[in-house]
């Protein structure tokens, strides 16, 4: 049962969250208001939030397991110190929860919402240069 569960949180949360950026980045298209994005910016920006949202879900979902997962064998480890001889030391086996998997999990999910504050506007008359931009003066003159 606790699977089901697992399942459709991941489905839900991953649902959810790819509904909330579709209808960010198309409710107002049609508003001339509206800051125009290229078509296959908005694609990306859906595609990355279902990815992202995935990726998070499973992380999420997988964390009770890794946390009860096995730990790697510790050994102990021996290095030479001048004037003192060898000394030995312990080094601690890697625990379930920080597999290369969960690591590669949570950096997509950074990656997927780094995507989402991306921004392309089409080149219109403004970007060829054919208007001057206002400059703001200064309103006492400049001392050395």
């Amino acid at each position: 049962m606790a699977n089901l569960k697992s399942t459709l949180f991941a489905a839900g949360f991953c649902a959810g969250c790819t509904a909330l950026s579709a209808y960010i980045n198309l409710a107002h298209r049609s508003t001339s208001s509206a800051l125009v994005q290229l078509d296959w910016l908005i694609k990306l920006h859906i595609g990355t939030a279902a990815l992202g949202a995935m990726l998070f879900a499973f992380f999420v979902v997988g964390t009770p397991a890794a946390l009860r997962g096995p730990v790697s064998a510790s050994s102990y480890g021996v290095g030479m110190v001048p004037r003192v001889g060898a000394v030995r030391f312990f080094i601690p086996g890697n625990g379930a929860f920080f597999s290369a998997t969960r690591i590669v999990q949570i950096l997509g999910v950074i990656v997927c919402l780094m995507i989402q504050f991306i921004y392309v506007a089409p080149l219109g008359d403004d970007a060829r240069g054919d208007t001057a931009r206002p400059v703001k003066m200064l309103g006492k003159p400049l001392t050395a």
